[in-house]
């Protein structure tokens, strides 16, 4: 009798349990798998609210640490409402400065919770509210009005006018008036140009159109526009409002003031006093380093000037063409100490 039958039904049982085994095996594969993809993803959601908290933090931190600066500037310490001109200029940059604040929020924006978001929102919206009602007090309207004349006011008697006119200037003061308005240094080349405190204490001063010139300015100027020079040593007094250079090249300019505006400068270094903040803007290869211009009649310039001597925010640039926040700008670098010219 044969086996053949019995044969192929242990045959068939074994393939049976083989398939069967490997049936079970792809399915705990599978399993596995499974798990270890969100074992995979739950550590990638993890890493990402982690990272999400690392940015939030970190726009806090940097977000509180700008807004804080703004709210000292809009202090407006050693500003006075009558030098319009550097009033106006503040104002220019508590303006910039918000903006890149706005920037840096509208970009972090996507990572951070509601709750800050909504907090950062009003933070913006005080601090707006607060610059505008400090630029009107700082930069109040001129307000217009039409004055009628009686006939009885225009009628006065010659007791009233010299009682009160003011007092006639006489032609020296006149003259010197004139020349304080603004002294002027322009279209030179390979000069040495001298200038002191006689000459432009509380003047402004221009210098232009300069080529491979030394410039000494020995006096405290009222304030100082430096435009289209090139290749020249430029030292200057504590000057008591604001300092504008611009076209400026491969050049060195020492100088004390409230507040340094650069714009279109290159390869030029800086040896600051700045009692507010230094601004550049389209600037590249700029460096800065301490004031230290030296002279007998430097302290007395300083308190003609109103500048604080111990105050000196020579460090603190703002680059108005970079609004990384969380990364310094390219544009500008501190001076090695031993590149520091000393005698001037």
């Amino acid at each position: 009798m044969s086996n053949k039958p019995a044969e192929s039904m242990v045959v068939g049982g074994v393939d049976h349990d083989k398939r069967m085994a490997k049936i079970i095996q792809e399915r705990l594969e599978d399993r596995n798998e499974s798990r270890v993809l969100n074992l995979q993803q739950k550590h990638k959601e993890e890493e990402s609210e982690k990272v999400t908290e690392e940015k939030s933090d970190f726009f806090t931190q940097n977000f509180e640490k700008e807004a804080a600066l703004l709210e000292e500037m809009l202090l407006c310490n050693g500003i006075e409402k009558t030098d319009r001109l550097v009033v106006v200029d503040h104002f220019d940059a508590i303006t910039a400065s918000f903006s890149r604040l706005q920037k840096f929020f509208s970009d972090s924006i996507m990572f951070l919770p509601k709750y800050k978001s909504r907090k950062t929102k009003s933070q913006l919206t005080e601090l707006q509210a607060k610059i505008d009602l400090k630029r009107v007090e700082m930069i109040p309207k001129k307000k217009f009005a039409f004055k009628s004349k009686s006939k009885k006011a225009e009628r006065k008697t010659e007791a009233d006018v010299e009682t009160t006119s003011k007092p006639v200037k006489t032609a020296g003061e006149i003259m010197m008036a004139k020349l304080c308005k603004e002294f002027q240094v322009k279209d030179k080349m390979g000069e040495t140009i001298e200038m002191n405190e006689n000459e432009i204490n509380q003047c402004d001063v221009s210098i232009s159109n300069l080529k491979n010139c030394t410039v000494r300015l020995r006096g405290a100027p009222g304030t100082v526009h430096i435009s289209d020079v090139q290749e020249c040593v430029i030292s200057i007094g504590p000057v008591s409002g604001s300092v504008f250079v611009d076209r400026c090249i491969d050049s060195r300019i020492a100088t004390g003031c409230q507040q340094l505006r650069v714009h279109h400068t290159m390869r030029t270094d800086f040896y600051l006093h700045v009692t507010s903040r230094a601004i550049i803007e389209d600037t590249s290869e700029i460096r800065v380093t301490p004031y230290n211009l030296n002279y007998s009649e430097l302290d007395s310039h300083f308190k003609l000037s109103g500048l604080e001597k111990s105050t000196n925010n020579w460090q603190n640039v703002d680059d108005f063409n970079w609004l990384a926040m969380s990364t310094p700008s390219p544009n500008w670098s501190v001076l090695d100490e031993n590149e520091r010219k000393v005698e001037w």
